[in-house]
């Protein structure tokens, strides 16, 4: 891959911020990779969720979104918010539990968010599917504000690591910005003087050159809208990440990659159609962003335990009382392996809005 221009150079072909680079490549219609018809999430997709682990994943996080809806009292009906839906595999789990356990509030709702309409269309489908036996009503929708504030649970669920981020690098004991050249036809890296440097950066000076620190203004914002909307209850959130200090000391080149098929893709940049992009979710920006939204943290913890303190194993052992094939008590057992040890990256966190219980 060609090395990006010397520090303070302007290429004539001018330069684009890599968050913008990374909206296009995400997110644009023509070749957004969420944007296409094809399966993008699942074994036939560039990568898989814990959903498709097991059902055993959907059914413990339904006991949590349960738990948090019995704590509403009185109108209006509560809603479940679920931004980011994939191919709708939580969504359809979630509701199938709901209807299980005959566990939903009256008048509850279920809404999916997606900007990608092909996402949102398939995420739809399969919700619809689910709650046919159930009067929860499944609704979509292109943005989170889009029905106004409500009360109930909101769902982040491995979508903070696939939004747009600003790429910085230390050098000279200074701070520059990654990007690329605008140049459609082909790709190439660039760097410029950082002009606008986000708040709380890292001291460059205290840094070797080189290390890269990466910011999402897109994931800010959305804790931002849910401090601005959800007017009671909880939001959860489920991604992989580390805290600042521990990408800058484990990851000080940043931990940008792409997938494909599942497998990554060697340049980002340069590989040929669409590819997910994604970045290690900074924890310690994130907590401060929520806490300038107005929402107060009540837990967070790796999401093995988070799945534990809400009730897998419950829920494992009466899957494993129902009368099965060998196969398919082998099959449950290697998932519930995989959602307690190979998510080890993986965290939950939940936030209620500052006066919240």
């Amino acid at each position: 891959m060609p090395g990006p221009t010397e520090f303070g150079a302007s290429p004539a072909e001018g330069f684009v911020p890599f968050d913008l680079y990374m909206e296009e490549a995400l997110y644009s219609r023509e070749e957004g990779f969420y944007q296409q018809e094809s399966e993008v999430v699942g074994p036939r997709g560039a990568y898989y969720t814990a959903p498709h682990a097991s059902p055993l994943y959907a059914a413990t996080f339904a006991r949590r979104i349960s738990a948090a809806l019995r704590s509403l009292v009185g109108p209006p009906a509560p809603r479940i918010v679920e931004v980011g839906p994939g191919d709708g595999r939580l969504a359809a789990g979630i509701l199938s539990a709901l209807a299980q356990e005959n566990d939903a509030p009256p008048g509850l709702g279920y809404t999916l968010v997606d900007r990608a309409a092909p996402r949102l269309e398939q995420s739809f489908r399969a919700a619809e599917r689910a709650a046919e036996s159930t009067s929860i009503r499944v609704r979509r929708a292109m943005r989170l504000g889009e029905e106004g504030p409500f009360r109930g649970v909101v769902i982040f669920h491995e979508l903070l690591d696939a939004q747009p981020v600003r790429r910085f690098e230390v050098g000279q004991g200074a701070w520059r910005e990654l990007g690329v050249s605008s140049d459609r036809g082909r790709r190439t890296p660039q760097r410029r003087v950082a002009r606008c440097l986000p708040p709380a950066m890292p001291e460059a000076g205290a840094l070797e050159d080189g290390t890269i620190v990466e910011v999402a203004p897109a994931a800010e914002t959305l804790l931002r809208d849910v401090g601005d909307l959800l007017v009671e209850g909880v939001a959860i959130v489920v991604d992989y990440g580390m805290e600042e200090d521990e990408l800058v000391r484990g990851h000080p080149r940043g931990t940008l990659e792409g997938l494909r098929g599942h497998r990554v893709v060697s340049d980002p940049l340069q590989a040929d159609g669409p590819r997910d992009l994604s970045v290690f979710v900074n924890w310690t920006r994130l907590r401060r962003a929520a806490e300038r939204a107005g929402l107060r943290l009540i837990a967070d913890e790796p999401l093995s335990r988070a799945l534990l303190a809400w009730g897998i194993e419950p829920l494992a052992r009466a899957a494993q009382a129902k009368p099965r094939g060998a196969e398919d008590g082998v099959r449950l057992q290697l998932g519930l392996k995989n959602l307690l040890f190979g998510f080890e990256r993986f965290r939950a966190l939940e936030f209620v809005t500052a006066t919240g219980c």
